[in-house]
């Protein structure tokens, strides 16, 4: 988008978190509330489906992956519910 560097306005970066769920991901999710120039692309989780939902509608990233493939369904059936 090289127009848009000329006129001052600078594009959007986005963030992909592994583990989102975990300690770390969790803070760093906390650490981007707080920036306007970066967006959350995706989040992943390995099997707690239910909080990576919560965190879904949160931030609504544009992906969201568990890595357990036998959670697929439920996170397929939480995101259709939640939106």
């Amino acid at each position: 988008m090289p127009g848009l560097w000329g006129c001052g306005v600078k594009p959007r970066s986005g963030l992909t978190i592994l583990g989102s769920t975990g300690s770390i991901g969790q803070q760093t999710l906390a650490v981007m509330a707080e920036q306007t120039d970066l967006f959350i692309y995706a989040l992943t989780a390995h099997s707690q489906v239910d909080h990576l939902l919560s965190q879904c509608e949160a931030v609504a990233p544009q992906v969201a992956v568990v890595s357990d493939p036998s959670l697929y369904e439920e996170l397929v059936e939480g995101l259709k519910v939640r939106g």
